[in-house]
């Protein structure tokens, strides 16, 4: 009888320790993966479009500001005077 205790006690100790170690593995694959950057644009009028901070550095401008101290380096760029549909056009 004690052997089935002791049985039944190293089992749940076995699932114990392997729920850590699949723990451990997913945080060191979630090191490994790059985290994704998104960048908010928004329009003079209101509309905001969130794209991949990659694809918005290969505009110059939007690579100066998010390497400003300023507002804009937060994540979100404002273009006072540009409209939705012209920015909907820069986006894609």
């Amino acid at each position: 009888m004690s052997s089935a205790a002791a049985a039944g006690g190293g089992g749940g100790s076995k699932a114990g320790v392997e729920t850590k170690v699949a723990a451990a593995a997913a945080a060191a694959d979630e090191e490994e993966r790059p985290q994704v950057e998104y960048v908010t644009l928004k329009s003079g009028d209101g509309h905001e479009f969130r794209v991949l901070k990659e694809a918005a550095i290969l505009s110059g401008a939007i690579r100066a500001m998010l390497a400003s101290d300023f507002a804009e380096a937060q994540g979100v760029i404002e273009f006072k005077e540009i409209s939705k549909p012209i920015l909907e056009k820069i986006v894609q």
